[in-house]
């Protein structure tokens, strides 16, 4: 069994949290996020963990879609996970599919992820959760 360490990031402690999924066929990939999210949000009921200091950078958003569009991946997150947990909404960064200038947007967004680059880095293997 791999060692299980607690972790305990603070406003002033950053930690990068990348979530590592198996690499066993495209049917773990499409259906091991929900599952993920749905066990980190019973964690966070539990309180056996908290967002309360996480900083979240999602890369994925379709362009031309709105935020509240059912089928944008922020509208995703925000149903399947953000809203369920502890989460501050200024500490949940998504791209903006509808921005008017896309590279200048996502050049901000990448400035803005390298402003958070010199935390500790954690990876999660969720089907160890």
């Amino acid at each position: 069994m791999p060692e299980r360490r607690a972790i305990a990031p603070s406003s002033s402690k950053r930690i990068i949290l990348s979530v590592e999924l198996p690499n066993t066929s495209t049917e773990v990939y499409s259906s091991s996020p929900l599952g993920v999210y749905k066990r980190l949000i019973e964690m966070n009921k539990a309180g056996k963990v908290t967002f309360k200091n996480v900083v979240t950078f999602n890369m994925d958003e379709y362009v031309g879609l709105p935020r509240e569009h059912d089928q944008s991946y922020g509208y995703f997150m925000h149903d399947n996970f953000f809203n369920h947990i502890d989460i501050p909404g200024e500490n949940v960064n998504i791209l903006n599919g509808m921005a008017e200038d896309l590279e200048a947007k996502c050049q901000r967004y990448e400035d803005k992820i390298a402003a958070f680059s010199g935390g500790a880095h954690w990876i999660m293997k969720p089907w160890l959760l």
